[in-house]
């Protein structure tokens, strides 16, 4: 008998179960940290517009000494008239240019980029600071409010999760 139990090749049942718990831990882990990169990564084409938008700003700010008031939020393509900037420039895979919105007194504004489709609960503000502020799409029903548990900081539809600073090459 010992002779049969040395010729045979293979796996035991043991040795499968724990490799299909250690896969299913990795699989665990490694799956929402896939996901949130693939979200930052596409915020990132709406932070690369902005930041082009912001440029057509600034030069608009450079010629007339303020930048186009608009007392609430209007999307950008609509001020192609006012700043240098075309529609087919804020084109982008998860971003359109109707996802770009705009806000200013004259003398601040702020940029904001709202994704929808595939890029749908991303969404990313700018303010003439240069600083990128990731907005967390918070979700609201009929018993409860929404609380942002990261900050706690509740804005109405929007919480803010995090700020970082632009990069170099867009600080005034």
């Amino acid at each position: 008998m010992n002779k049969l139990m040395k010729n045979q090749l293979g796996f035991t049942l043991i040795e499968l179960m724990i490799t299909i718990v250690i896969v299913g831990v990795l699989a665990t882990v490694a799956i929402p940290l896939y996901q949130a990169n693939v979200k930052r990564a596409k915020g990132t084409e709406a932070d690369a517009t902005m930041g082009s938008i912001r440029t057509a700003l600034r030069v608009h700010y450079a010629e007339n000494s303020d930048y186009p008031i608009e007392a609430s939020y209007v999307a950008v393509h609509t001020l192609t008239d006012s700043i240098d900037i075309d529609s087919t420039d804020m084109l982008g895979k998860y971003f359109p240019a109707t996802a770009y919105t705009y806000i200013s007194d004259g003398v601040t504004y702020t940029l904001r980029a709202t994704g929808s489709g595939q890029s749908a609960g991303i969404q990313r503000q700018m303010t003439s600071a240069g600083i990128f502020v990731e907005l967390l799409v918070c979700v609201h029903n009929a018993r409860t409010t929404a609380q942002c548990s990261l900050l706690r900081i509740e804005r109405g539809p929007q919480c803010f999760l995090r700020m970082k600073p632009a990069a170099p090459s867009l600080r005034s």
